[in-house]
């Protein structure tokens, strides 16, 4: 759902505003609704290096240039039984779809697909979806389809965090992540070969949401806080605000917004920790 399919819904509940305020006021109201619930989600596929300990979400999810800020991540996915010999050779997209030959290539080298693509060597042609990894095996590129890489856990959600004093610095082929801060990722064990994944993450555009696809589980609590904020503004008169009808939008923004968070955030609810020390001693 893309934002200029609102419009109609609140476009004409106040003409005596400037032309304009309403879709600025969707505008607003999606920001403020991402930000809220985290429900705005963004996946970007790379890999990660051997021997990394520190991810940086910002630099890998390109946030800066893409504009938009992370919340915090919700899902990371790799590619964990990947040979231990492998070097990442580089991403393919769309627009930059050419592979050498697998003769040419060393064995166990990949790319990543960054989009949807079809790779091609020259004489081979190979659909890839977003994600996807090919390398070569025995002078033959090989593709391993994303869904069947590995969910990573975040450590510190586990049953057991705190409680067994397992180094988080151990050597292998990573499995779990913990979040050091808001945007950075923390990877055990450290990788010990270049490894496939994706990362999906809440964010908040910072630009416009034209083109940015809204779930359908936002749109009424995006449409009650635009009509909170057209409700409740004054014209040029200083006239013309119904506080009252305002105060309600709020109140079901409120409802809707709570709801979306529940569907954003499923499942955050039932994190079973471990008790502390020495518990009921």
């Amino acid at each position: 759902m893309k934002i200029r399919e609102l419009q109609g819904r609140v476009q004409y509940l106040r003409p005596d505003l400037p032309v304009g305020f309403s879709e600025q006021a969707l505008q607003d109201a999606a920001r403020y609704v991402a930000r809220k619930t985290g429900i705005i989600r963004k996946t970007v596929a790379g890999y990660f290096p051997a021997d990394t300990v520190r991810v940086d979400l910002n630099s890998f999810m390109n946030a800066v240039t893409e504009e938009y800020t992370i919340l915090r991540a919700t899902q990371l996915m790799c590619y964990a039984g990947i040979n231990r010999q492998s070097v990442f050779s580089g991403t393919i997209n769309a627009t930059s779809p050419t592979i050498p030959l697998p003769t040419i290539e060393p064995d166990f080298n990949f790319f990543v697909a960054t989009t949807d693509v079809t790779a091609f060597d020259g004489v081979t042609s190979y659909p890839m979806a977003m994600g996807d990894t090919i390398q070569v095996l025995n002078n033959v590129w090989v593709v391993t389809p994303n869904w069947k890489y590995a969910v990573m856990r975040d450590k510190a959600k586990g049953k057991l965090f705190g409680t067994v004093r397992t180094p988080l610095n151990s050597y292998g082929a990573i499995a779990d992540f913990m979040v050091d801060d808001k945007n950075t990722l923390l990877l055990s064990p450290v990788p010990n070969t270049d490894t496939p994944c994706m990362i999906t993450c809440s964010i908040v555009p910072s630009k416009e949401f034209d083109e940015i696809d809204i779930p359908v589980d936002a749109e009424d609590a995006i449409i009650m806080v635009a009509r909170e904020r057209i409700l409740g503004t004054p014209n040029k008169a200083g006239g013309g605000a119904d506080q009252a009808a305002a105060r309600k939008a709020k109140l079901d923004a409120d409802g809707e917004i709570s709801l979306v968070r529940a569907i954003a955030e499923g499942g955050y609810g039932e994190v079973m920790m471990a008790a502390p020390p020495h518990f009921g001693n």
